[in-house]
């Protein structure tokens, strides 16, 4: 089914407030018939958006790094175990630093 970038399909089904809304097609949005009740709602989901994204991103950047970070010890140990220095001095130590300078240039992003 095709439809036109200006149509809209309007219905007056009730949602969980119990206020008819009207489902845009074209943006792909819900918005309330009420003008204050949108700008209203519209100001609240998008500060609690924003915030709860921020927060997702820093919580998986501090995941991964623990987990590079866990895996890179993991390697140390078995470098240790086999007693090649030579793996640790040219895989062990870049990989640490690669890790270190990621997680400064990501700490970086998500703070500006």
């Amino acid at each position: 089914m095709f439809r036109e970038p200006g149509s809209t399909i309007q219905t007056s089904i009730t949602f969980l407030t119990k206020l008819p809304f009207r489902w845009d097609l074209s943006e792909n949005r819900l918005s309330y018939l009420n003008p204050y009740l949108t700008f209203l709602t519209t100001h609240i989901v998008n500060f609690s958006c924003s915030y709860v994204l921020r927060m997702k991103m820093k919580s998986s950047i501090l995941l991964g790094v623990s987990q590079m970070f866990f895996g890179v010890m993991l390697s140390l140990l078995n470098y240790t175990h086999h007693h090649s220095v030579l793996d640790i001095l040219f895989v062990f130590i870049p990989q640490l630093l690669f890790l270190s300078l990621i997680f400064v240039y990501l700490c970086v992003q998500v703070s500006s």
